[in-house]
């Protein structure tokens, strides 16, 4: 852990400050940039129910989650204890929009899940996992059950509304294989479901692999397949769904946002730095917002040329739409 605190500790010293970034020509924009010098490097986003995006911002020091409204209007929505040498990662809604928080701080006091009350943003500790583990991607199901894709112990974890956890699935596809260098490996990532919850799906950040799990009838876990995979999928992070099925991923480490359709046929959707540093999670916004993706930009591997930031781009099929209504 030292290993790792120094490092970051190095890079947030190599950042001198940050400036807006424009929009660039591929459509994505900037809904917020964040302050490095200050540990703000956004990893993982949520949006509630009325289109609100909620961020973790990973290393700050006061495991701060901001929240921001569609137009970027942003405020400060909950202060979750200091990751220390960790992380503030994952972020999930229950049905009451109640905010559950993974904190990989390497300390029994805090590591695990945190909860953030809806009502007062008040925070209490939910769920306490091994230390060793890297508490990472977050999803709920349709019973309330809890979703935990742990990168450092190659795991899903399933919390019950309780706080009572056990082992969802330990494939040996979730494990790592220690190739970035940290005291840790980093496996299975981001995780998300399909619309009938019949398939989940796990990102392998150090494989880079998409899994699918399919979900049998008693809600265990079936045998994990490799879904997608290839040089597209390398590094690959957070990781969303839209109507039609189809995946959208970070590429952390390409720089880059993809698509995996429902038959595995992986595509790049946007790439390249700038805009993207480091983009680590993806969400689709709400109503009027739906077409438009979300992406934190982690930036943590930028050093001085780090600019973290929430960004934005539009992935809906206007063209197509609009030619169904000429038709008409």
């Amino acid at each position: 852990m030292k290993r790792l605190l120094s490092v970051l500790v190095l890079l947030v010293a190599l950042v001198a400050g940050f400036t807006a970034i424009p929009t660039f020509a591929n459509g994505v924009a900037t809904v917020h940039n964040f302050n490095p010098a200050e540990g703000e490097f956004p990893e993982a986003l949520v949006i509630d129910k009325r289109g609100n995006i909620y961020v973790s911002t990973s290393t700050n020091p006061n495991g701060r989650i901001y929240k921001f409204t569609p137009e970027g209007n942003g405020s400060i929505y909950a202060n979750l204890p200091s990751p220390g040498a960790g992380f503030v990662l994952g972020m999930a809604f229950d049905r009451r929009e109640n905010l559950y928080v993974a904190m990989a701080s390497f300390d029994p006091a805090t590591h695990g899940i945190w909860k953030v009350s809806r009502r007062d943003h008040s925070v209490s500790k939910f769920a306490a996992l091994p230390e060793s583990g890297l508490p990472n991607g977050l999803i709920f199901d349709k019973r309330g059950n809890l979703y935990v894709g742990d990168s450092g112990g190659g795991v899903i974890w399933r919390i019950d509304r309780h706080g009572n956890v056990s082992v969802w699935s330990a494939d040996p596809l979730l494990v790592g294989t220690g190739s970035t260098g940290f005291p840790f490996f980093i496996g299975v990532d981001g995780i998300v479901f399909d619309e009938h919850e019949e398939n989940l799906y796990a990102t392998n950040f150090e494989v880079g692999e998409i899994i699918r799990f399919p979900v049998m009838e008693d809600g265990s876990a079936g045998t994990g397949e490799v879904f997608a995979d290839g040089p597209m999928v390398q590094g690959v992070d957070g990781i969303t769904i839209d109507d039609d099925g189809n995946l959208y991923a970070a590429a952390n480490t390409r720089n880059a946002i993809i698509m995996v359709s429902e038959d595995g046929e992986v595509t790049t959707v946007a790439e390249g730095s700038p805009p993207f540093q480091n983009p680590s999670d993806v969400r689709f916004g709400k109503g009027d917002d739906e077409d438009t993706l979300y992406i934190t930009n982690f930036a943590i591997f930028a050093g001085a040329d780090a600019i973290p930031a929430l960004l934005k781009m539009s992935v809906g099929d206007d063209d197509e739409d609009e030619e169904e209504g000429d038709d008409d």
